[in-house]
């Protein structure tokens, strides 16, 4: 009952929040409080967006009264997520019990992209056989293969009420012998490929080969994800792979602690719907569970990533994440809208603006983006490239239909200039 009635208190503490939406124009978001004996996580993204939302009533100047409409959208949005987590953690039993007001949600999205997930554990079993002896050649082929598995997975997102019992990754890429899905708008995997094979590994890491992957969603992307990093080790191209995750739910499927390791027990369990091609994934899991036992696939969350902070802050506002990434990893993968617009500074950039301009000089490491393309920031483009998108399909930026692989290395782009 005390359960219960903690419920309702959160929700009527996001409720008013709903009320304050409804008249957008002419209200404005409150300063946020961290609860009394909140997480140490929480309190600083409370902190961080309270500076930024100052920031931004500042620049507005006296002409403009700030409100829901006029501060930046990336801002609002880590605004509501953090105040929903605000109201949650300020319940002592929602708080303890790391309650994700998401999860049900994620969980009934994994059900339903069941038989994808099938369908890529079968295609990556066969594509990653033990007993296969394999070029250089096949070695790239392979990964490109995974990586595709890993874009095409980002067109799950909850937040945008995408249907994830349409969306098969494995259907979606393109041949491993021949680029050139023309959805693929962007295609630096030759960049990707030379700073895994080409680039030492540092040696502050004692000589290990380090891949960090900062995950989107949960579920079946999730899930795609893993399957990269199963790769990335399989294929012998790293010999470690660092998960970064969300402390609490964010953007309503971004991947936490939970869902992780959720995953790992769900794809290690029997599957009654597909007893067929299920064994494949009940395979890979066994794999992976492996490699985390022999500390090859580690999982981990850090403040920064539940910030409105743009990325090209991360060394002044989080040096301890920074520094790591620059001492240590080989190469940085950053999944989805949400990551990419944060390398951007979600700034309305012209489409033929150099991938390396846009990031204002972040580059702990090597770096590639995946994502499919669910809002409307784009760079990198060839001239006239995006007038063309337009003709073919107008709503190409936000419609989930064109995907990206997009690098960048030591702060300078492998792409358009």
């Amino acid at each position: 009952q005390e359960y219960a009635a903690q419920l309702r208190a959160a929700a009527r503490e996001i409720d008013a929040m709903r009320a304050e939406l409804e008249s957008a124009a002419a209200s404005l978001p409150s300063n946020l409080a961290a609860p009394a004996g909140c997480s140490g996580v929480l309190s600083v993204a409370v902190e961080a967006t309270n500076d930024a939302m100052a920031a931004w009533r500042s620049r507005l100047g006296t002409g403009l009264a700030p409100s829901w409409l006029n501060l930046p959208w990336l801002l609002v949005e880590c605004y509501m997520y953090v105040r929903i987590q605000a109201a949650i953690q300020a319940q002592p039993m929602l708080a303890a019990s790391k309650f994700d007001p998401f999860q049900t949600q994620k969980l009934a999205a994994f059900e339903k992209s069941r038989g994808s997930v099938t369908n890529l554990g079968t295609a990556v079993e066969e594509l990653l056989k033990a007993d296969v002896a394999r070029s250089e050649e096949d070695v790239k082929n392979a990964l490109y293969q995974v990586v595709q598995y890993s874009l095409w997975g980002n067109k799950t997102d909850l937040s945008l009420l995408v249907d994830t019992s349409k969306i098969d990754p494995a259907a979606l890429a393109a041949p491993s012998s021949g680029k050139g899905t023309p959805f693929l708008i962007v295609d630096e995997f030759d960049a990707v490929w030379r700073a895994l094979v080409d680039k030492p590994a540092p040696s502050a890491n004692g000589g290990r080969r380090r891949v960090d992957v900062v995950l989107d969603n949960s579920g079946l992307e999730l899930y795609s994800d893993m399957c990269l990093g199963d790769a990335l080790l399989t294929l012998g191209l790293a010999d470690e792979v660092v998960f970064h995750g969300k402390p609490f739910g964010w953007f309503v499927s971004d991947t936490t602690e939970a869902d992780f390791w959720g995953m790992l027990r769900m794809c290690s369990e029997p599957s009654p719907e597909h007893p067929d091609g299920w064994a494949a994934v009940q395979s890979l899991a066994a794999r992976w569970q492996a490699h985390v036992d022999a500390g090859r696939w580690r999982y981990t969350e850090h403040p920064f990533w539940v910030t409105p902070a743009p990325f090209a802050w991360m060394a002044s506002l989080s040096p301890d994440l920074h520094g790591d990434l620059r001492a240590n990893s080989r190469l940085v993968v950053f999944k989805g809208d949400l990551n990419y617009r944060k390398l951007t500074s979600d700034c309305r950039w012209p489409w033929t603006t150099p991938f390396s301009r846009a990031l204002q000089g972040f580059g702990p490491a090597p770096l590639v983006t995946l994502r499919t393309l669910k809002a409307d920031v784009v760079v990198g483009l060839k001239p006239g490239e995006g007038e063309a998108l337009g003709k073919v399909d107008p709503d190409w930026q936000v419609n989930g239909k064109f995907g990206m692989v997009q690098a960048a290395a030591w702060g300078g782009s492998a792409g358009a200039q």
